[in-house]
């Protein structure tokens, strides 16, 4: 992730699943060719969310956006306590102006 944080500084996490190479190359395909880029890169949609959602079986209660609003605070919440004050953490800090990430307490669950 620091290396990521190099290329892509304002990156968000937006939902933390398991999976595999198979996983991922089995979720590249189900996206739709309109919103590749190229590469590891796809042009943000929520249909491409609801495939996720979908692929993992993810019941949400309430909407899409909801869902993903409380799986980012939830990942966020997961790198702060992993990182704690690293540069990589206060990288993230500095950046936080030019993102919508948010470093905010995550719902405890």
């Amino acid at each position: 992730m620091r290396t990521y944080l190099t290329h892509n500084p304002t990156f968000q996490i937006l939902d933390i699943q398991k999976g595999n190479k198979v996983t991922e190359h089995e979720l590249h395909a189900l996206i739709p060719e309109k919103y590749h880029h190229y590469g590891e890169w796809c042009i943000w949609n929520k249909e491409i969310a609801q495939i996720w959602v979908n692929y993992y079986k993810i019941e949400i209660q309430g909407s899409l956006d909801d869902y993903l609003y409380t799986q980012n605070k939830k990942a966020n919440k997961a790198i702060i306590l992993h990182f704690g004050n690293t540069p990589y953490l206060n990288l993230i800090r500095y950046f936080k102006k030019e993102s919508n990430l948010d470093l905010t307490e995550a719902p405890d669950d």
